[in-house]
């Protein structure tokens, strides 16, 4: 039986890479096309972001002579530069200036000044120039409270009255983990899919169309021999597509490290995704690609060409992504009923173990709704494959 299991496996692999879809599927989306898609805009605008807070922005005080110390202040601004526009109106969307600072009045008692701000939020460099302009009135405004305060012999002390700091119970390394734990977890899921769905239609649905399923049961091969091969088959792909979306990602990521290393001094970055950790993320690639190659093939068994497949598979993607949804709003301590969920308890067990709080009753809860899923899945596969009227309809 191991040697017709065998053989099927290797009909099943050369078949698959004789096919550019599936170079396409197992080697083009994952190395290349989703770390582009994925890390390629954060690349761009984290450096345009970095560019535009690094840069000096121009703003243009409206009506000028009102506040010189305000003006003052402005024009000793390394961060920021006064120009002048002849129509405000269009400066900002024109690019003629990045924002616009308003002075509408002066309290009577000459002690307000009210002011506005007028940016583009759509424009990377114009929001800047309004943080910007929004951190130096604040100073402006300590600096005129403060010599208030000094001309009337008050000590500043007396205006404060409490002083409070936040502190995040999740450590910086944990924060990194959480959100890092999303998008594996994310591309985990759907890169077994996505490469599991490449070989497992073809081999099922796919063969149906072509008619040479009814040649390969004429062999003298047991169907129980069948499906476990065309099933490996499917396995290998749904752990590879995940495994090198992972390298893809890994080294996409490498471009853009460099750029965040200052905001990241001091966290240790191979505490977070250590060997041990890369072992058991493996092990659950390995779970996951099982489960979801089970659940593919009692599908497309089912269909009767690939088109028809397809659409019987479209519905879950749309599973997939809901968890997605929902990953960023679940707090770090998930309660244990979400590991019951297929595929989100995938994307928690992961993120839980970059994070370094994985429990024990989440692990057994994940482990356990899978193993029960996937036996229920390769026994309603085993029940197309052993139908006459399933497999030659």
């Amino acid at each position: 039986m191991l040697k017709d299991i065998g053989l099927i496996y290797r009909k099943e692999m050369w078949t698959a890479f004789r096919e550019r879809r599936t170079l396409i599927f197992l080697f083009l989306f994952p190395l290349v096309v989703w770390p582009t898609l994925t890390l390629l805009p954060a690349l761009l605008f984290g450096g345009k972001e970095k560019k535009a807070v690094e840069e000096s922005s121009r703003i243009t005080l409206i009506p000028a002579n009102i506040a010189p110390q305000l003006e003052d202040l402005i024009e000793s601004s390394n961060r920021l530069r006064l120009v002048k526009v002849s129509d405000t109106k269009k400066a900002v969307s024109e690019k003629k200036t990045d924002c616009l600072l308003y002075i509408d009045s002066l309290s009577s008692d000459s002690m307000i000044l009210y002011t506005r701000i007028i940016y583009d939020a759509t424009r990377v460099e114009s929001k800047t120039a309004a943080n910007k302009v929004e951190l130096l009135l604040a100073k402006y405004e300590q600096e005129v409270v403060s010599q208030r305060l000094a001309e009337q012999g008050i000590d500043e002390k007396l205006l404060t009255a409490i002083s409070t700091s936040r502190e995040n119970l999740i450590k910086d390394t944990q924060m990194i983990g959480f959100y890092l734990g999303i998008f594996i977890g994310m591309f985990i899921v759907m890169g077994s899919i996505m490469g599991a769905s490449a070989i497992i239609i073809d081999a099922t649905a796919g063969e149906k169309e072509r008619k040479t399923l009814e040649l390969l049961l004429t062999a003298p091969i047991s169907r129980s021999s069948i499906m476990i091969g065309k099933y490996l088959a499917g396995v290998t792909f749904a752990f590879i597509s995940p495994v090198l979306t992972a390298i893809g990602m890994t080294v996409a990521a490498s471009f853009i490290l460099p750029s965040l290393a200052s905001k990241a001094v001091g966290i240790n970055f191979a505490s977070i995704i250590s060997f041990d950790k890369i072992l058991m993320t493996l092990a659950v690639i390995l779970l996951t690609a099982f489960f979801i190659t089970a659940f593919l093939m009692a599908i497309a068994v089912r269909a009767h060409s690939n088109r028809q497949a397809q659409t019987f598979l479209a519905p879950l993607n749309i599973l997939v992504v809901i968890p997605v949804i929902f990953m960023n709003i679940i707090p770090a301590i998930v309660p244990s009923w979400m590991f019951l969920i297929p595929f989100m308890n995938v994307m928690l067990v992961l993120r839980g173990l970059i994070m370094g709080n994985l429990s024990q009753v989440a692990t057994a809860y994940t482990l356990g709704t899978t193993f029960v899923l996937l036996f229920i899945a390769l026994r309603f596969a085993a029940k197309g494959f052993g139908s006459e009227k399933v497999l030659l309809r």
